[in-house]
């Protein structure tokens, strides 16, 4: 780092030479390497081969995120009755916590059994937020090329608590992903305004460009501007409501298939929502993993969270992490 302090990279992999690497500065992703259908190994997330690359990006290639994933509403949040004012950082909402845990180091802690354990401590009023917050994510990869996620936090105040894992895909390693066919099992979704901030609703996507319960390419509909809530995003920048039996269920959020590779990705995880995201802004200053800088809609996110905003929407989840509790929330990425 700028200020000295050391930054780790490591990397799990599998009997198949398939791997996950990570690294110790904002958690994150740096690379995923699968096999297509024909077992050669490639690159499936966007990335850079230099740390430089990192401290330069703005569009947290493959971070985790938090202390509140996505969107909170003009920088507020009220906690037990005292509002606490947070950074804007996008347009008019905080954004991923502002300068939040994708910014930071965090200490790492090694298993046998291809395990990377990150963890840190944010202090109370850490970018606003009440309470001091630790915060464990275990990543685990095995032999069926499957990424786990474990999010583990608790803290000594209530505050609010949401994190995820920001990656970029490209299952076919670079170009438009656009033509990658997508299944999402979710039947609504959360419409915003021109702010990207939620309007509080649960909206069908029936009938909708929103629709991906039947697979569709991510990009058949996206110009559909006459559709205002693409318009607002350019594109698909939404959270999505999953269809889950029960709260905490872990169960397929969605299916990402590219067919020239043969490559799938499925999200799994016990969170409600799951935003995504069509890169539509997204750059690098940085060349990534292919030697070349990365550009909009050249990638996809599936984020699985709850759902933006969830502080000041009474019809939305309860994320409030009283003190003395934990959180206990899972992803997948599993590769097939």
């Amino acid at each position: 780092m700028p200020c000295g302090t050391e930054v780790y990279l490591y990397t799990l992999t599998n009997k198949i030479g398939a791997s996950v690497s990570v690294s110790t500065y904002g958690g994150y992703i740096t690379s995923i390497i699968v096999p297509d259908k024909d077992g050669k190994l490639g690159e499936v997330v966007c990335g850079f081969p230099t740390f430089e690359g990192y401290l330069k990006d703005t569009c947290y290639i493959g971070a985790t995120v938090g202390r509140y994933a996505n969107r909170i509403a003009k920088g507020k949040i009220t906690v037990k009755g005292v509002e606490y004012t947070l950074p804007v950082n996008n347009g008019p909402n905080c954004l991923h916590g502002g300068v939040g845990y994708s910014f930071r180091v965090f200490d790492a802690e090694t298993t046998a059994n291809n395990k990377l354990a990150l963890s840190l401590i944010s202090p109370d009023g850490d970018q606003g937020f009440p309470g001091t917050l630790k915060l464990k994510v275990i990543f685990s990869w095995n032999e069926a090329c499957e990424l786990t996620m474990q999010f583990i936090a608790s803290s000594d105040k209530d505050t609010v608590a949401n994190f995820t894992n920001h990656a970029y895909f490209n299952l076919k390693g670079e170009g438009s992903a656009m033509d990658h066919e997508l299944y999402l099992n979710c039947d609504k979704f959360l419409p915003m305004d021109e702010c990207s901030t939620p309007l509080g609703e649960m909206l069908s996507v029936k009938g909708t460009p929103m629709d991906f319960t039947t697979p569709k390419p991510i990009g058949k509909e996206i110009d559909n501007f006459d559709f205002v809530q693409l318009k607002y995003g350019k594109g698909y920048d939404h959270c999505f409501v999953g269809n889950k039996k029960e709260y905490g269920e872990l169960s397929l959020l969605g299916r990402a298939t590219e067919k020239t590779t043969g490559r799938t990705l499925e999200v799994l995880s016990t969170l409600p929502g799951v935003q995504l995201y069509s890169a539509n802004w997204l750059n690098s200053e940085e060349p990534g993993h292919f030697g070349k800088r990365y550009e909009e809609r050249e990638a996809f996110c599936l984020e699985a969270q709850y759902f933006p905003d969830s502080p000041n929407q009474s019809g939305f989840n309860n994320v409030i992490l009283k003190a003395g509790q934990q959180y206990d929330q899972t992803i997948i990425f599993k590769f097939s």
